[in-house]
């Protein structure tokens, strides 16, 4: 899959996977992006997202934790498991800061906490 990507760059192509199960917010950010350059594949659940992630080597991905049928989480976690190391921007409520923590550390690769953001930082 790196092979894929790496001659995806070297002709100036960039690809990028937008999970959303919202509709607007979905087609907002695919509009925006291919209007950025990007080629854009969407999923409107976690299932879906998975499949388009596995099957296609991505530059970026943009998931949403609240995902219909398999959670952001799990989501990224099997994606990391297949070892795909591409960068991963986490959407969540901003009322969700735990949820907002674990999955920015699913994101990176580091193991789950069991402790809350003390600051609401995250």
């Amino acid at each position: 899959m790196t092979l894929l990507r790496d001659a995806r760059r070297a002709r100036g192509e960039r690809s990028m996977e937008v999970i959303e199960d919202e509709p607007a917010l979905r087609e907002l950010l695919k509009t925006r992006l291919v209007d950025s350059g990007f080629n854009v594949d969407t999923a409107a659940d976690g299932e879906e997202g998975l499949f388009l992630a596995l099957e296609n080597p991505l530059d970026v991905s943009i998931v949403d934790l609240g995902l219909p049928k398999l959670p952001g989480l799990e989501l990224i976690r099997r994606v990391r498991a297949a070892a795909q190391s591409s960068p991963t921007l986490v959407l969540t409520p901003r009322a969700r800061w735990r949820a907002k923590g674990e999955g920015r550390r699913a994101a990176a690769g580091a193991p789950p906490e069991d402790r809350r953001d003390p600051g609401g930082q995250l």
